[in-house]
């Protein structure tokens, strides 16, 4: 059998668990001439959850 050592390991890693908006200060327009200058164009990624597991024995 595997014996008394074995033993499972479960983990869960969330980021942005509430899922606010978290604005790309790298996506600022720096353009003077744009319509869009001094506004954030893009965003962060959203929700982010990874699963692990780890089997000793």
């Amino acid at each position: 059998m595997l014996g008394e050592g074995a033993r499972l390991e479960l983990r869960a890693d969330v980021y942005n668990v509430f899922n606010n908006l978290n604005l790309n200060p790298n996506e600022i327009s720096n353009n003077v001439g744009s319509s869009n200058f001094g506004t954030i164009t893009g965003a962060l990624a959203g929700r982010v959850m990874t699963i692990g597991a780890r089997f000793n024995f």
